[in-house]
């Protein structure tokens, strides 16, 4: 995708910007923390894997080596490119306290973020027709650890039926891995694909 998000520094940033425990902690009830590709107890579970935890300092030198440069008023700019970008939630409490947590998390690491709400209907229609820059969105995921659905190049072409890779992440090497994890038996091969 093109804008700011299209640079894996920014990206990398916004995840060491964000701190979940705190997000989750004002949430009111018992959330499990996630930061791995495969759930604990999921065939290919590795906590070595795990994203980068919370780091402002990490998110800041990140942006800092990116060429981010924040101006007096705090915001960051590049080639005077704004580091700016909407985050698109439904319309619910929940996601209203979140992308407001989030959006407060960033705007300490210098990247200005507007937030918009939809009602359901308006919301399902952004998520189809991928109509956003960001996502504040879940996903389910059951026992078996099959993300095919979510990570698969197929799976962002506008013609694949589900479109449920949000990201529109595209990568040869991954929708193999994914398509051969997905037929295997073996657990361990399946451990060898997801890996």
């Amino acid at each position: 995708s093109a804008g700011v998000l299209a640079e894996t520094p920014v990206r990398q940033a916004l995840v060491r910007g964000a701190d979940v425990k705190d997000i989750v902690d004002g949430l009111g009830y018992p959330t499990r923390l996630v930061r791995t590709p495969f759930l604990t107890g999921q065939v290919g579970y590795d906590q070595s894997l795990a994203q980068a935890g919370h780091d402002q300092k990490a998110a800041r030198t990140l942006l800092d080596s990116a060429g981010w440069t924040a101006g007096r008023d705090g915001w960051r700019s590049k080639d005077g490119k704004p580091l700016a970008f909407t985050l698109t939630a439904a319309d619910s409490p929940e996601s209203r306290y979140v992308a407001g947590k989030l959006k407060e998390q960033w705007k300490e690491i210098g990247a200005k973020v507007e937030t918009q709400f939809f009602n359901p209907a308006e919301f399902q229609s952004a998520v189809t027709s991928h109509g956003y820059e960001a996502l504040l969105n879940g996903v389910s995921i059951g026992p078996d650890p099959d993300v095919f659905v979510y990570w698969d190049s197929s799976q962002a072409d506008v013609r694949a039926a589900n479109r449920l890779n949000f990201s529109e992440y595209r990568n040869p090497t991954a929708d193999a891995a994914l398509e051969a994890g997905r037929t295997r038996l073996d657990p361990a091969l399946r451990i060898i694909k997801y890996r």
